[in-house]
């Protein structure tokens, strides 16, 4: 049995240091972190959380013959593998940082080294003493740390959603369950199928905190992508851009005033404008 814990403060710090990820290189490279810490460390940086939890069995998809530009597509499945067992925990595990750079690094470490692979991307042995490196090199190397520290660990709320190899599946589940709770409409699945219909409406509608907070306007636009997609027509990311950019525009005051017909009515508008 797999019950969640987390990794503290203290360990958190010494984890994402730039000397320590430079230091574990390899672990990211291979996604190996079994022998990061010795058994003293572990129990001064794990912790477990007072939850019952479990995680055995759960196996996020990691298949070597995806290619990478097509891994994203998986994101859909592991959402609803992730979600299934870890809806039911509280505000606090879901915003600690703690709990993602657990998982990241000691669970689901294979699936964050495949769906965000490191091993090729350019770095070059760090300077000692006042010694400089190049600036394309420079950059290079500062382009490698901010890959660690985006997918691994987290950098802001925003990264939580975003970012974080773990922590984005489970919250666009967290947000999709939110619109199933206020929609009679769509279901998780189809909710879940609309947003990621492609990646550029997944991130126009999760990665926009604004946008996605207001709900009454996003259901619409979800029942729509819905019957796009049952009837096969397509949605050009272009387009779709445009229709969210006047879609922006219905600020929140505006929306308190419009029932659901009127918010109909205005998306199968933009609709008609933009993506037929």
């Amino acid at each position: 049995m797999t019950k969640l814990k987390y990794v503290t403060e203290e360990g958190i710090i010494e984890l994402s240091s730039a000397d320590n990820i430079w230091l574990n290189q390899s672990r990211y490279d291979t996604g190996d972190f079994s022998n990061l810490w010795d058994e003293d460390e572990k129990k001064k940086y794990i912790k477990p959380f007072e939850l019952n939890i479990d995680l055995s069995g759960l196996n996020l998809e990691a298949n070597d013959k995806i290619p990478k530009a097509k891994r994203p597509q998986t994101d859909k499945e592991n959402i609803k593998k992730l979600f299934k067992k870890l809806k039911n925990i509280k505000a606090f595990p879901a915003t600690s940082e703690g709990l993602w750079v657990w998982l990241t690094h000691f669970h689901f470490h294979e699936y964050v080294k495949w769906r965000y692979p490191c091993d090729n991307l350019p770095r070059h042995p760090r300077p000692t003493g006042k010694k400089r490196l190049p600036l394309k090199e420079s950059k290079e190397n500062d382009t490698y740390l901010s890959h660690i520290r985006n997918h691994w660990f987290l950098k802001d709320a925003q990264g939580m959603k975003r970012d974080n190899g773990i922590s984005r599946l489970f919250w666009s589940g967290l947000i999709c369950e939110k619109y199933v709770n206020e929609s009679n409409i769509l279901n998780f699945d189809e909710i879940l199928d609309a947003i990621f219909t492609t990646q550029d409406i997944r991130n126009s509608i999760i990665d926009r905190s604004e946008m996605s907070s207001h709900s009454s306007l996003i259901l619409p636009i979800l029942e729509m992508i819905h019957k796009r997609n049952i009837s096969n027509k397509k949605i050009g990311e272009t387009p779709f851009r445009a229709l969210m950019r006047e879609a922006n525009q219905i600020n929140g005051a505006v929306i308190s005033e419009m029932n659901k017909s009127d918010l109909d009515s205005r998306i199968s508008i933009l609709e008609k404008k933009h993506l037929t």
